[in-house]
């Protein structure tokens, strides 16, 4: 396995253990207000920086910032914490991952919660542009988004945060490394391509959900998927594309119910 070592905020229980994975060019940050979800409060929760992301170190020279190699720092980071079984939440980009951490024997998944997750090219748009810049452009792209990164997350948010707030909640777009943002969103394109994703959530037979906030972006194609796989949906009101801020106690509960607690 190619591994990199990887930050995380993490919170003791008695109850499951839930890993939470942010999506593009974010950190474990925006998973903070699930944290203080009075019914999350009895759970372990994890949430993590992949590589090249937030605090984590990018992957070394030479290895690919793809979703099966941060799935593997991933996996080698909860089989060196003891966890043999995890709930798992992936938000957007991180979707990628799931048939990774499926396919992994040592540590079981016994629960996925997708918190718009990217299943079908309507949800990649973001992706697909970063991944088809060359090198000179992505550079001009990655300078503009550090300077208005919380511009961008400020408009995207359907609740007032605080300033404080803010600079966490967007900080991953400052920290995250160029390459790995470049390589993620060239993987997520070739995992909806070849509908990876998809195929692993079809063969899951454990308890699977689909969240996403009921403002957030027009859908079609990905909720005709959602609904052929017979994944349960879970529309959060008043909440955009980063419903885990906007409206957490309503999204940790629709966790909550995935992880049947």
């Amino acid at each position: 396995m190619s591994q990199a070592p990887l930050a995380r905020l993490e919170r003791s229980g008695r109850g499951p253990c839930v890993v939470m994975l942010h999506g593009l060019a974010l950190s474990k940050e925006v998973m903070l207000p699930l944290f203080h979800a009075p019914i999350l409060c009895d759970l372990q929760l994890i949430a993590l920086d992949l590589p090249g992301h937030g605090h984590s170190q990018a992957l070394e020279l030479g290895v690919p910032h793809t979703s099966q190699r941060m799935a593997e720092s991933v996996i080698g980071l909860l089989i060196s914490m003891g966890l043999c079984q995890i709930e798992l939440v992936v938000h957007s980009v991180a979707s990628g991952l799931v048939p990774y951490l499926l396919s992994e024997r040592s540590v079981e998944v016994r629960s996925v919660t997708l918190l718009e997750g990217n299943l079908t090219d309507e949800d990649t748009e973001w992706s697909q542009t970063i991944a088809n810049l060359d090198h000179m452009a992505l550079t001009s792209y990655v300078r503009r988004f550090r300077r208005i990164g919380s511009v961008l997350m400020r408009q995207q948010l359907r609740r007032e945060v605080t300033e404080l707030e803010l600079a966490a909640y967007s900080s991953g777009f400052q920290l995250v490394e160029q390459r790995a943002l470049h390589e993620l969103a060239t993987s997520a394109q070739v995992e909806i391509a070849a509908r990876t994703v998809e195929r692993a959530l079809a063969a899951f037979v454990g308890p699977k959900r689909y969240v996403r906030g009921e403002d957030g972006r027009t859908w079609g194609r990905t909720q005709s998927v959602v609904s052929q796989l017979s994944i349960p949906i879970e529309f959060i009101p008043g909440a955009g594309h980063y419903a885990m801020i906007d409206e957490p106690i309503a999204t940790a509960r629709a966790i909550a119910r995935c992880i049947q607690v």
